[in-house]
């Protein structure tokens, strides 16, 4: 079992539509988001973590990329050579209420709302590029990270990967300034 510092079980995962779609993206290697969103994919076909699809996510993915349900079901299996089929989690009446407090209370809007609705009920670590979303997960207590290359500092067991990853980044950003 994987443990952040703390010792709390990490294992399962929320992701936030937009990083299955960076995850997808091949159009710039070199961005820091598309690499640790498909870094998390592989993590994910090692069952490291457990992957937690909602039917939210399966459907905003479908819109953007025009396929059907069922078919964005079966690109998020065969993408991230999942070793088994995973649920597909329902909005029920109580993930429906929290998204509702979300709103009212931080006027988080929809779909992001349920996003962190369906985190907080299940007691998954929301992983996002929203920064919005982010600071509002933190502060009503749901745990939340971006997916970056301090994600990987928060899990012990992966030194490698974030010493690199951390390299490649400063060497990126170098490049990058002296591009230009």
């Amino acid at each position: 079992m994987v443990e952040n510092r703390q010792h709390n079980p990490i294992k399962n995962l929320y992701l936030d539509t937009c990083i299955y779609l960076y995850a997808w993206n091949n159009e710039d290697p070199f961005n820091r988001v598309c690499y640790a969103s498909k870094q998390i994919m592989a993590f994910f076909h090692k069952q490291l973590f457990t992957p937690n699809v909602s039917e939210l996510v399966v459907r905003e993915i479908s819109k953007k990329i025009r396929l059907s349900y069922e078919g964005t079901l079966e690109k998020i299996f065969t993408e991230f050579k999942l070793q088994k089929k995973f649920d597909v989690i329902r909005v029920d009446n109580k993930i429906k209420s929290e998204a509702i407090r979300l709103l009212t209370e931080y006027y988080l809007h929809y779909p992001d709302n349920f996003h962190a609705g369906i985190a907080k009920v299940l007691n998954c670590v929301l992983v996002t590029k929203d920064r919005l979303l982010l600071s509002i997960a933190r502060v009503d207590g749901i745990k939340s990270v971006k997916p970056e290359p301090s994600f990987w500092d928060k899990i012990p067991g992966f030194p490698y990967e974030s010493i690199i990853i951390g390299l490649i980044a400063v060497i990126i950003i170098v490049w990058r300034a002296h591009k230009f």
